[in-house]
């Protein structure tokens, strides 16, 4: 058993050795990985190359265990930009460490710095990766990799699944996640945009075979892969997600700003494809805007969460996406986008809700 940042790390030769599941994912206020990896093998450690550089000072300083400013990844951008003549793709901050992707000519890690302030800098020259792919009680409880595909009919919720209406072998399916209001004051239900590719606007509930047209995807949110949908008439969206035997049965009550969320906090979420996991935020990134994107501005990132929902669980499946994800004040932190190994999944900060404009409500669709 070792500790490793936020973990208790407890290594087996075989899973067989361990304790039996389920597995919970803390233990003494800390998150508990069991694993049968060797430490050089370990996916946790840290990935790329340090630099050999000269400390650099931010300002706003970066301190270790609260998520940076973004004016702090401005400034350390801007001058890896100006002083080394980088490109930054993406940052992850992991609370004592900082990882950052970079594109440009002739990088040098012999002057990248080898420090922010008090943090360490490692970096991935040439690459932009993300670790991982997109991908009231249940009528049917998720299990054995089985999904809820009940159909809800006309009065729907958190955590439902949602299909793109493709063929047969073609056919993509998601999670719905909170129901929203527009400054125009127009009501949405937000889903996972790239669960609806090729500009197909129309999406079912559970599938098109077992079910029926719910609505339709009016707009993304920039390149956020928030997408809003608008409800058919007759269709109702509550916030309320589904009762279950051990956490029951909260209502989501508005979204929170990334800034307010702390490492290792708890947070949940409920999906068709997982039913309700309880896990923490782990660590925090930021995602350069494609060159040339209309609404880029200087300083404008795609922020995102990851947060470790435990070994205990099976690996988060394809459908997931979409999936509020909550806080224990019932707070939507943000939304399922891609499920990683181990338990990981990254998530698109709820933030860019809130940046535009949209207020979490009771209640969409008709009556509403």
């Amino acid at each position: 058993m070792s500790f490793k940042d936020l973990f208790i790390v407890m290594r087996f030769q075989t899973l067989s050795d361990a304790p039996p599941r389920p597995w919970p994912s803390h233990v003494a206020g800390l998150l508990l990985r069991i694993t049968t990896k060797a430490p050089n093998e370990d996916e946790y450690r840290p990935k790329g190359e340090m630099g050999r550089g000269a400390t650099i000072q931010v300002n706003p300083p970066i301190q270790r265990w609260i998520r940076p400013s973004t004016e702090s990844i401005n400034n350390l951008t801007k001058h890896l930009s100006t002083h080394y003549g980088c490109r930054v793709s993406q940052l992850a901050f992991y609370g004592a460490r900082l990882e950052i992707w970079l594109t440009g000519k002739d990088l040098d890690l012999t002057t990248l710095p080898f420090r922010a302030g008090i943090i360490v800098v490692w970096y991935h020259l040439g690459s932009t990766d993300s670790q991982g792919h997109e991908a009231a009680l249940r009528n049917q409880i998720p299990r054995n990799a089985k999904p809820d595909d009940a159909p809800y009919g006309k009065m729907l919720r958190p955590g439902v699944m949602l299909s793109n209406g493709g063929p047969q072998g073609a056919e993509l399916l998601t999670t719905s996640g909170a129901p929203v209001r527009a400054v125009s004051g127009e009501r949405f239900v937000t889903v996972s945009a790239h669960g609806f590719p090729g500009g197909a606007p129309a999406i079912w509930h559970p599938t098109k075979q077992s079910g029926q047209e719910i609505g339709t995807m009016v707009r993304v949110l920039g390149k956020t892969d928030i997408g809003l949908m608008r409800l058919e008439p007759d269709f109702r969206y509550e916030a309320d997600v589904f009762d279950d035997p051990e956490y029951g049965g909260p209502t989501l009550t508005s979204f929170k700003s990334i800034s307010d969320v702390k490492f290792a906090d708890p947070l949940f979420l409920d999906s068709p494809f997982s039913g309700r996991c309880d896990g923490s935020a782990g660590h925090f990134a930021w995602r350069a805007l494609p060159e040339g994107y209309e609404n880029a501005k200087e300083g404008y990132w795609l922020e995102t969460l990851w947060a470790y929902f435990g070994d205990g669980i099976p690996d988060m499946l394809d459908g997931t996406c979409g999936s509020a994800i909550f806080d224990q004040n019932n707070q939507v932190v943000s939304f399922f986008h891609l499920a990683g190994e181990n338990g990981q999944a990254e998530s698109i900060a709820a933030q860019h809700a809130i940046d535009d404009g949209l207020v979490l409500e009771a209640i969409a669709g008709s009556n509403s």
